[in-house]
């Protein structure tokens, strides 16, 4: 296979400010280009937030191809019904715990979904982890490029470091770039520094740490990855 030479990834929707003049709320959405198809991770909790950040940072919702939805959390999945009555019908992957009565619904709006149990390539270059276990059941993506695996989140329930970890044993080399939410915000001083060198240990090059972070641990991100913890938030594009 080969590897994607040229990955975009930017966060439309998220409570952490980044660049000016887009609307933050509590949740998170990326849009990811360079793969065959265009990707929608997570929609936000608010869909006319996400259209209008969308529209001011000039995308279309049209030329989203498929979305991914990380796990159930309104703040992830709130905005995709209007979302998709804006885009219409299209491709979805949800988390097999996603609930059955809100697929249903996607199923009967013409939408194709699908649920992720074990990990799978959704096309090629871009893999969910499948699901993994946690306060809530969560399924990440990876992106193979030719810089490396980029590995996405949206809270990190089941543990950024098992995540990571989860990613590194399947791709067999260090994570070019992990970015998301990794849901440290409630940890104290001593477990966020623990995770935090755990990861470092991984040999993840470059981080963008988010959402449900928490500043604490944002923090702690700079001071031990120094200039490799990229600024992240609503509007941040990242180049892979």
């Amino acid at each position: 296979m080969k590897n994607i030479a040229h990955l975009t990834c930017t966060i439309v929707f998220d409570n952490r400010a980044f660049q000016p003049g887009l609307e933050t709320s509590w949740g998170f959405a990326c849009v990811i280009k360079g793969a065959k198809k265009t990707i929608l991770f997570d929609t936000g909790g608010d869909s006319a937030i996400l259209l209008k950040n969308m529209e001011t940072l000039s995308i279309d919702p049209a030329t989203i191809d498929l979305v991914v939805i990380s796990h159930k959390d309104d703040d992830h999945a709130g905005g995709l019904s209007g979302f998709i009555a804006q885009r219409g019908a299209l491709p979805i992957y949800l988390p097999f715990s996603f609930p059955k009565k809100q697929k249903q619904d996607l199923e009967q709006s013409g939408c194709q979904v699908t649920s992720v149990q074990q990990p799978m390539e959704i096309i090629e270059g871009v893999w969910s982890l499948g699901e993994m276990k946690g306060i809530r059941n969560e399924h990440s993506l990876v992106v193979e490029t030719a810089s490396g695996p980029v590995l996405m989140t949206g809270c990190a329930h089941p543990g950024i470091v098992s995540i990571a970890q989860a990613a590194n044993d399947q791709f067999g080399k260090g994570l070019a770039l992990v970015l998301g939410g990794f849901h440290l915000r409630h940890k104290d001083e001593r477990e966020i520094r623990q995770t935090i060198t755990t990861l470092k240990t991984l040999g993840i090059r470059k981080i963008a740490p988010s959402h449900c972070t928490g500043d604490q641990a944002i923090s702690l991100f700079v001071e031990i990855f120094g200039e490799a913890c990229l600024p992240s938030g609503v509007g941040a594009v990242f180049h892979v």
